[in-house]
């Protein structure tokens, strides 16, 4: 609701860094849209993407988003989008924002209701970029890394609730787990060098 969004806004007021926010699944693309257009301007019309540059880095935003399901999809005219921002040269760094982890986790049950449309064109489009290629999910609620056609995944850990690591083969809803909340520092150096941080906040009264 707008009221999140402006909740949100004011958790986010005290941050004097740039932010590049993406949409997931539970987000309403209006909603998101005219709560964050005056710091993102966003260049689809249909969806919320944009790209922008911060010193070396150039950071590449990909709405997954299919309304009023919790899967994420990418449309052709989304991945048409992505091929030709990566068909422009760049010698730094490239950050592809996405909220559902374009490979599978592992843990069935979400990966049901992971990106079921599109992985495939993407990922041939990620292995023909010869630069460096970073991407940064969410979605899952554990933190995760892994190598996808040549590119690092980086799954951030979750700001709300987390759930058990339950790699069985079967498709029942992991429980919920008494996990700190968790995010990631991503600190990238003058030379394009890139460490990466997990940090954890214990939550408060346990």
């Amino acid at each position: 609701t707008d009221h999140d969004y402006a909740l949100l806004r004011e958790v986010l007021s005290p941050l004097t860094m740039p932010i590049f926010a993406i949409p997931g699944n539970h987000d309403s693309r209006e909603a998101f849209r005219r709560a964050l257009d005056d710091i993102r301007l966003f260049e689809d019309s249909a969806f919320l993407q944009y790209e922008a540059k911060l010193g070396g880095v150039r950071i590449l935003a990909l709405d997954t988003v299919q309304d009023r399901s919790a899967k994420g999809v990418l449309c052709e005219q989304r991945l048409d989008w992505i091929e030709q921002k990566l068909a422009q040269p760049f010698c730094g760094q490239t950050m592809i924002l996405m909220h559902h982890p374009p490979h599978l986790s592992g843990i069935r049950f979400l990966d049901n209701i992971a990106l079921v449309e599109g992985s495939e064109r993407l990922g041939s489009i990620v292995a023909r970029y010869t630069g460096q290629v970073l991407i940064l999910c969410g979605h899952i609620h554990r933190p995760s890394q892994g190598l996808w056609n040549g590119a690092l995944v980086g799954i951030a850990g979750s700001p709300a609730f987390k759930i058990e690591l339950d790699l069985h083969p079967h498709d029942d809803e992991p429980p919920l787990v008494d996990e700190p909340y968790a995010y990631f520092i991503h600190r990238i150096d003058e030379l394009g060098g890139c460490s990466v941080h997990p940090r954890y906040v214990r939550i408060p009264g346990r």
